[in-house]
């Protein structure tokens, strides 16, 4: 197990000790500062989400290597290609103070890239699936019915491959308003915003030869591949409808480049 999976197994771990202690006090010592609030409602300080993402975009093919026996290795860049990925994830956070939270995450991810290469191999296909740990912070403000946050997650994905990897940063600024309800934890709520994603993906491994191809007297191809984000932001809008205090349901879509859809139900302890 590497360090960083170490990290995050801790961090998730000491998260659901945090909820256990204080279940029986829902406010329990959290958020420390409460009085900085003064009389405004707080969240919950414990949360517990089911979330399902997905999202749909294009990468630079930053470098390409093509090992053929015999052959100098065929390098190609600047190709620009399609990716697939749906995440599902448990989430748990604690609002440390009245304008941060902290979160962990764990779940399952499962992708697809499409490379459309100008060789003999027309297109290069790699599908991939395994577990994503990850982390982050909240800042969150808010007056009357405005509020606006700034959510920065980074995440590792340990994949079903070890010769491949993804680590990404996230950061999403956005603004809303409460277009119901009478206290800042329970209505509707509506937000829009930007995603700014920076994703740094590996892959290498062996293409099998099409019969057709008998030019080669080789079964397979060694390649490696790296991706990188061809457009970083991406626009976005949301809603919250927060039915109690304690249960919420989340939607999110994203346009541009990107495009991304994420829904999440949150209980709140």
């Amino acid at each position: 197990m590497s360090h960083h999976r170490s990290v995050w197994i801790i961090w998730i771990v000491a998260l659901i000790l945090v909820a256990t202690a204080f279940t029986k006090e829902p406010l329990g010592w959290f958020p420390l500062g409460r009085s900085w609030a003064g009389e405004t409602e707080l969240p919950r300080p414990l949360g517990i989400g089911l979330n399902i993402y997905q999202q749909n975009q294009d990468y630079i093919l930053s470098s390409l290597i093509l090992n053929i026996p015999d052959i100098d290795p065929i390098q190609a860049s600047g190709i620009s290609i399609k990716n697939r990925t749906t995440e599902k994830n448990l989430k748990l956070d604690l609002w440390l103070l009245p304008f941060l939270n902290v979160f962990g995450i764990v779940g399952s991810v499962d992708g697809k890239t499409t490379v459309a290469l100008e060789t003999f191999i027309s297109e290069l296909e790699i599908a991939y699936n395994g577990t994503v740990y990850g982390g982050g912070v909240t800042l969150a403000a808010g007056k009357e019915r405005l509020f606006g946050s700034l959510t920065a997650t980074y995440s590792e994905t340990n994949l079903d491959t070890t010769a491949s990897s993804v680590y990404a940063w996230v950061f999403t600024p956005k603004a809303g308003i409460q277009l119901r309800g009478n206290t800042p934890t329970k209505g509707l709520f509506v937000w829009i915003g930007a995603m700014y994603q920076q994703t740094d993906e590996e892959h290498s491994g062996c293409i099998s030869l099409p019969p057709a191809i008998s030019g080669f007297d080789i079964d397979a191809i060694e390649y490696k591949v790296v991706l990188e984000e061809k457009t970083p932001w991406n626009y976005l809008a949301g809603m919250c409808a927060a039915f109690t205090r304690r249960l919420q349901l989340e939607l999110e879509g994203g346009l541009g480049n990107r495009k991304h859809a994420t829904a999440s139900l949150v209980y709140r302890l």
